[in-house]
């Protein structure tokens, strides 16, 4: 598992499963919650996991208590493929990615820092 980015408002960590598929989680935003952070971060995993490092799709778990969190990824787009007794499965691909980026325009705009 590798820290993929860190900011004073939050960490992601990710891991991969061979070349195909990559995972992500230890999503911490802490509060103050900034506004759009949420989508945002998870564009920028994406971002990484989809056009930089060319993954086929993206594979998660979320607890099955945590329904902010499962509400979000069905959201942005999120299929659910499964569940057991404590987690909901997902995967995501890259054509949600893109719908998801296009529609949020606006949390890019804010929070990415251009050099």
């Amino acid at each position: 598992m590798a820290k993929i980015a860190a900011w004073s408002e939050c960490t992601i960590s990710g891991r991969s499963r061979g070349r195909r598929s990559f995972c992500w989680g230890s999503w911490i935003i802490p509060p103050p919650k900034t506004p759009g952070l949420a989508t945002y971060s998870a564009l920028l995993i994406y971002e990484v996991g989809f056009e930089t490092l060319k993954f086929d799709q993206s594979h998660f778990d979320v607890r099955l208590g945590n329904t902010g969190v499962i509400a979000f990824h069905t959201r942005a787009g999120a299929q659910r493929v499964g569940e057991d007794a404590e987690d909901v499965f997902f995967w995501f691909f890259p054509e949600a990615y893109e719908t998801l980026k296009a529609k949020s325009a606006g949390q890019i705009a804010m929070h990415r820092v251009r050099a």
